[in-house]
């Protein structure tokens, strides 16, 4: 498996088969050759390509962060608040009416 993820946050984005092509540009990342998708929102100056990963087999973007070549639990523990992922995004008690503002921790990820 290979992983992308956010050099600055170590947050792992997409996880891939070890086939999939993946090439970091200066202006986007290209998946697939023939081009599947671009993502647009990352770069090689932003991101990292980490080959020769293990499936966590539980992955959701941003719910790992890759550090030291492990897998790290990026999800906050000592905040006081129960997260759940909901379809696409990280949710919580209080997200939507703006009660409970998220910890500095789930700010760090890129999936919210």
């Amino acid at each position: 498996m290979k992983t992308l993820i956010n050099k600055t946050t170590k947050t792992a984005l997409y996880l891939w088969e070890d086939l999939e092509f993946i090439e970091l540009k200066e202006d986007l990342i290209v998946v697939g050759s023939p081009v599947k998708y671009h993502i647009g929102d990352l770069a090689s100056s932003t991101a990292e390509l980490i080959e020769d990963v293990v499936d966590p087999t539980d992955f959701i973007c941003a719910k790992y962060k890759y550090i030291d070549g492990e897998w790290v639990n990026n999800h906050p523990t000592d905040d006081g608040v129960t997260y759940t992922w909901d379809k696409d995004h990280w949710t919580w008690k209080g997200r939507n009416d703006g009660t409970k503002p998220p910890s500095e921790q789930w700010k760090a990820s890129d999936c919210n």
